[in-house]
């Protein structure tokens, strides 16, 4: 492909992604940080908040304009897909087209919060870019002079997030200076560098005052699970019809291309049926029915690729490391939201893609390619018409409020069955508060949800 042609392609999903947050609406904690909220969190250096430093500080900055809101939005997300693509195969376009458009194919909640959300964008869409770029940067070392500064900031910047990528990144830097060294006698400094600014960040974060109280059980939001482990964030990993179909279609794809007779055929049949089971999210109420099915899914997935461990090199052992990581502290806190799964929904899809890549051609690609494109097509009408739905709705609350309204009836579904995390005040409390200082409108009215029948 010409070169020419590549940066055009490049150009028109750069384009499209500007197009696309331009019209993410604010909502939620946004209007806070738009107004004396942020600003006072900012005077205090969040030292009432959290450690999220850096991720606080952007959103204080891109709730306050939509134009750099839209450039920083575009370009993360722009960049997740460029580098993503990268750890799976060398410029190719095809690949970074259809990682697109999984991506918006995310489930709703995910993309939601993680996404669409400003707040929510700044901690985990970042976080998750970094994540990216430290894998990267792993795989194709930077070799100048100094190059190890780099190593430093990119730990050290990614330990300001979200706590979770902060604590798998820690263990992850302490496990690759482990194996290296008993594997080479000696010390790789970049592997030393990623470890010192992953140390120095996770400990000035968690300083912070905030998690003193987590600690000490204080905390009235955000607490430790001491009892057992919550099993409601699993549909966060399952409830993805799209991307569960697409890995299905790579399980049948390794079992014919792999060839490593019957026995992989029935080891495919049977996690293809885990992955259909997980995908039913009634199995989440019952405990006794959930956990054997869980059981099943976690030991055909392991023989699965047990059998097919020919497939697994060093970059997608290290992606899958690296995802289970940042996975593992989200069974050990409360609340975990749909937004903490965006990074490990994005690991999750370079590793299958980068399968995906080892045993197609180009032919399977395009075939992938134009479905893709076609749900793109359907997902970006709905996603508009969503946010135009609540931007219509903030609209009559202003306007019913500006003529003297005092109590404003609103449908409990725009709260939750939509692109957007929190789109309308979702209490009488601070948030409306918040809602109408951004809107500049009076605090003097009460919003009642209804439930539609």
């Amino acid at each position: 492909m010409k070169k020419s042609v590549k940066l055009s392609i490049l150009l028109g999903i750069f384009i499209s992604l500007l197009l696309f947050s331009y019209f993410f609406p604010y909502s939620c904690d946004d209007w806070g940080f738009a107004t004396n909220y942020g600003l006072k969190q900012l005077s205090n250096f969040y030292q009432d908040l959290n450690g999220r430093y850096l991720g606080n500080i952007i959103v204080t900055i891109i709730s306050r304009n939509n134009i750099i809101k839209t450039f920083y939005m575009s370009s993360v997300l722009f960049f997740i897909l460029y580098f993503g693509t990268k750890l799976i195969k060398k410029d190719n376009l095809k690949l970074m087209i259809i990682f697109y458009i999984l991506l918006l194919g995310i489930k709703i909640q995910i993309f939601a919060e993680g996404i669409v959300w400003s707040s929510g964008f700044a901690n985990y869409a970042t976080s998750t870019l970094m994540i990216i770029l430290i894998l990267y940067f792993l795989k194709n070392p930077l070799k100048f002079k100094y190059s190890i500064i780099i190593y430093f900031l990119l730990s050290f910047v990614s330990s300001f997030l979200v706590e979770n990528i902060t604590v798998g990144l820690f263990c992850f830097s302490v496990l690759i200076n482990i194996y290296y060294y008993f594997k080479n006698k000696k010390l790789n400094y970049r592997y030393l560098a990623l470890l010192l600014g992953s140390i120095t960040g996770s400990i000035l974060m968690f300083l912070n005052p905030s998690y003193l109280k987590l600690f000490n059980h204080t905390d009235n939001y955000r607490h430790l699970r001491r009892s057992h482990y919550k099993i409601s964030i699993f549909p966060n990993l399952f409830e993805n019809y799209l991307f569960n179909f697409f890995k299905m279609f790579i399980v049948l794809l390794i079992c014919f291309k792999n060839n490593k007779g019957k026995i992989n055929y029935l080891a495919g049949f049977l996690f293809n049926l885990a992955i259909i089971a997980m995908m039913n999210n009634r199995i989440f109420v019952d405990q006794i029915i959930y956990y054997p099915i869980l059981a099943f899914y976690v030991l055909t997935m392991l023989w699965f690729f047990y059998l097919n461990r020919n497939l697994l090199d060093k970059n997608l052992l290290t992606l899958i490391i690296m995802l289970g990581l940042i996975l593992l502290p989200l069974f050990f806190v409360s609340p975990v939201g749909a937004r903490n799964f965006l990074s490990i929904y994005v690991l999750e899809g370079i590793i299958y893609l980068t399968l995906f890549a080892k045993l197609t051609n180009s032919k399977y690609l395009l075939v992938w390619l134009f479905i893709l494109i076609g749900f793109y097509s359907f997902i970006f009408i709905k996603y508009q018409k969503d946010f135009s739905l609540i931007k219509n709705e903030v609209n009559r609350i202003i306007e019913a409020v500006n003529s003297g309204e005092k109590e404003i009836n609103a449908s409990r579904d725009l709260l939750f069955d939509y692109a957007v995390h929190y789109g309308l005040p979702h209490s009488n409390g601070e948030v409306k508060k918040d809602f109408s200082s951004y809107y500049h409108i009076s605090n003097d009215w009460k919003i009642n949800f209804y439930k539609k029948i």
